[in-house]
């Protein structure tokens, strides 16, 4: 049986990347220029055979490619970090529930996106893509990462969901904004 969170071994790349059968990303682009070894699982075959047949882009197979996935809560606690990159890059406040899904399930997020992330997410429970200059920087900066290093963003993933900044991003809080909003 698989541990969860995985155990930590040497430095092995253990990094996961769901593409929800958008065009090509930048996360995707990344993993095929990427020679390490990568488990990369796809939910676009799930997604195709659901009769979109107006679906204008190639199913892809990547070497790291391991299959569709249905429920990424099935998939993500097994690895160590995951790419969150968001659709739209560097626009303020513009925050999914990429980087909080990959938190619950004890990932370590890659994060790419919204400008002010840190506004909204302790900075120190991610990896912010946007210190890196390259691809490669990062995957440099992944691999290098100690058990130790590792051990620090897990401890900080986990005061971080039990703060009040997080509560704001659950269910709850959704649903009062909605009300707010409409004046129900």
């Amino acid at each position: 049986m698989d541990a969860y969170p995985p155990a930590f071994q040497g430095n092995a790349l253990n990094l996961l990347f769901l593409d929800d059968a958008r065009p090509i990303t930048r996360g995707v682009e990344y993993l095929r220029n990427l020679d390490s070894p990568v488990m990369f699982e796809d939910c676009r075959e799930y997604l195709l055979s659901q009769d979109y047949t107006l679906w204008p882009f190639p199913v892809h197979r990547y070497p790291s490619y391991r299959g569709t996935v249905p429920r990424k809560w099935d998939v993500m606690p097994r690895y160590r970090f995951s790419l969150c990159y968001e659709n739209i890059r560097d626009e303020p406040s513009y925050v999914t529930e990429k980087i909080f899904d990959s938190m619950r399930c004890g990932c370590v997020p890659i994060y790419w996106g919204a400008s002010n992330i840190t506004d909204y997410v302790d900075g120190e429970a991610f990896v912010d893509r946007r210190q890196f200059g390259s691809d490669q920087e990062l995957e440099d900066y992944i691999w290098g990462v100690t058990e130790v290093e590792y051990g620090r963003y897990q401890e900080a993933i986990r005061a971080y969901l039990q703060c009040e900044q997080f509560v704001a991003f659950l269910p709850p809080a959704f649903v009062d904004t909605v009300i707010s909003v409409l004046d129900l």
